[in-house]
């Protein structure tokens, strides 16, 4: 995968994330800590609990990647319905677009501060117009390296709008009502599930749980061969079953 630079070439990519080394550690300990834990409950063997949460450190840096990456693009819709209810209050007071880019900055600059992802990029987007780059040209480039359905979405209809003489005002100010409203169904969702989940980490800790009362009540260890199979059967059996259920407490609009 080639990384894109955005037209101007200082312009990120949100397709990736670049962890930084605190962020990497997180992830690695977060791994080595849940895996050696299950490991210890499940087979008793200290040389084999670090052995694991070790080799899995490497695979949970990668699904921690993920989650920041996804939070980042969640941070980034969310400024961009910022951006664009900036946009449509500058059209309503009659502004042209450069000048509403420029307002936005201000605005946005006051609200989420100079490093935001969104500061930057209307920050590229007003450079670009000063050195004579189109608008929609720009806005393309933005929905192109976000990732976002939605931003892709509006850029390319403010780009038939803009060509064509089309009301601008009111694609932004369809945009931003559609934005809202997806977002605003979505933290219902999220609302309305987030009792799902909780009983789907519940239901996945308690074998976990369950083996440990019994080792608490029982002197046996369990290393025979038969054991450790059928330990090593559940543990899979697990992590499908946690799998599964993770997909369909995933609602996507």
């Amino acid at each position: 995968y080639i990384e894109k630079k955005g037209l101007l070439g200082n312009a990120d990519d949100y397709h990736v994330y670049h962890m930084k080394p605190v962020d990497t550690l997180t992830g690695y300990l977060m791994g080595v800590a849940a895996v050696a834990a299950g490991a210890y409950i499940f087979f008793y063997s200290i040389p084999f609990s670090i052995i694991a949460g070790a080799i899995a450190g490497f695979f949970s840096i990668k699904l921690y990647r993920k989650s920041l990456l996804k939070k980042r693009q969640r941070r980034l819709l969310l400024q961009f319905k910022d951006l664009l209810e900036s946009i449509n209050n500058s059209y309503a007071a009659g502004k042209n677009t450069p000048d509403a880019f420029l307002g936005a900055y201000n605005d946005l600059q006051m609200q989420y501060g100079e490093t935001s992802d969104i500061v930057k990029e209307v920050a590229i987007i007003n450079a670009g117009i000063q050195n004579n780059y189109n608008i929609e040209e720009l806005l393309l480039d933005l929905g192109d390296r976000s990732g976002l359905e939605d931003i892709t979405n509006f850029s390319d209809v403010f780009e038939v709008s803009n060509r064509l003489g089309g009301n601008l005002k009111q694609v932004v100010s369809e945009s931003y009502d559609m934005i809202r409203d997806k977002i605003d169904i979505e933290l219902e969702i999220n609302t309305i599930v987030a009792s799902g989940r909780n009983d789907l980490n519940i239901m996945a800790a308690l074998p976990f749980l369950v083996v440990l009362m019994m080792k608490a009540t029982s002197d046996s260890t369990g290393t025979n061969i038969l054991d450790i199979g059928a330990k090593i059967i559940g543990i899979v059996l697990i992590g499908i079953a946690y799998l599964i259920g993770l997909k369909m407490t995933k609602i996507k609009i």
